[in-house]
């Protein structure tokens, strides 16, 4: 009798032991699935702030003169050109400006500019090859909103192959340039370095 007791104790111990580590694994597991997923909903909160962020920067652009931008402006037929300013998530300032300009005076004027590091900045525009930007264009078509990619400046330039390419960098101003040869217009991208 006594050992029919000591095995029923055993036996109860056991199985309470058994109930008990399955009530752990279950807890951890539920907690482990628990926390996955709230870290998931974080970056997905995080990743979509970002990119609400970034459309709110590309479409609340700011105007600005062509005067305001470059110093010295001889060049009379800009004086009236107005590009658009953004802050990227990057804080990084980018100016965008449309305008016809005959290439040989605008490129001389560009080299003209006053720099903050004679240095380090280019004395004449470079012509480059304009893959990398053409790239740059096809990657922001498929993540941007299409009322931002619809437009004819965006739709007419990506698949364009008289383009030519230029880069400039006057400190604190790099300049790319996108020149369509058939109608003079330059498509100027000025990256402003924004002192802190």
């Amino acid at each position: 009798m006594k050992n029919t007791i000591l095995l029923l104790f055993f036996f109860l111990v056991f199985s309470s032991c058994q109930k008990i580590e399955e009530k752990i694994s279950q807890t951890v597991d539920e907690t482990t699935q628990k926390v996955k997923d709230k870290s998931n909903k974080i970056i997905q909160e995080k990743f979509d702030d970002k990119i609400n962020e970034t459309i709110k920067n590309l479409t609340n652009s700011e105007d600005i003169a062509f005067s305001k931008v470059f110093q010295n402006n001889t060049l009379q037929t800009l004086d009236s050109i107005k590009g658009k300013s953004l802050v990227l998530p990057t804080g990084s300032k980018v100016i965008i400006f449309k305008y016809k300009m005959e290439k040989k005076t605008l490129l001389e004027f560009l080299q003209s500019q006053p720099s903050t590091d004679n240095a380090n900045s280019d004395k004449i525009a470079k012509k480059i090859d304009g893959q990398e930007i053409l790239a740059k264009l096809k990657m922001a078509e498929s993540f941007l909103p299409k009322e931002l990619t619809d437009n004819p400046v965006f739709q007419s330039n990506k698949d364009n192959k008289s383009l030519e390419f230029f880069r400039l960098n006057r400190i604190p101003l790099q300049s790319t340039l996108i020149y369509n040869p058939k109608d003079s217009t330059f498509f100027h991208l000025v990256d402003a370095k924004i002192e802190k």
